[in-house]
């Protein structure tokens, strides 16, 4: 029914339906796939709220930077920067998607940018001693 949900393109039901318990085991896997339909479809809102859903289960920086992503395509500024941090101190080391990625290109002019930006390279360098 969830994939069904998703199909017809209906991801808040499919997220709320994600939430039951009979679907515990599978639950992760769903919310993930609610979140990167709805985010490909444009519902950038949904595809936030289905991502946090999904950090919440398991931590993942891929994950939280699809959150950023979603949030700034979404024109919420604030959040998509609190998203890239969280992303980049769970983990996340694609600088290249960082610098280049056009979903978060209403962030990357802001200072706080650059000071996350800054901080990623401060963590790819310690990691490389």
């Amino acid at each position: 029914l969830c994939k069904t949900l998703i199909g017809l393109g209906d991801f808040l039901a499919a997220l709320e339906l994600c939430a039951h318990p009979v679907l515990a085991e599978v639950r992760w896997g769903l919310t993930i796939e609610v979140e990167t339909e709805a985010f490909n479809r444009g519902d950038y809102k949904i595809a936030a709220t289905a991502g946090i859903a999904a950090v919440a289960q398991k931590a993942d920086p891929a994950l939280a930077y699809n959150v950023a992503c979603a949030f700034a395509r979404d024109s919420k500024l604030g959040e998509a920067l609190v998203w890239t941090e969280r992303a980049i101190d769970t983990g996340f080391d694609q600088e290249e998607t960082l610098r280049n990625d056009p979903d978060l290109e209403a962030i990357r002019s802001l200072p706080e940018f650059a000071v996350l930006l800054k901080k990623f390279e401060a963590r790819v360098e310690a990691r490389t001693k």
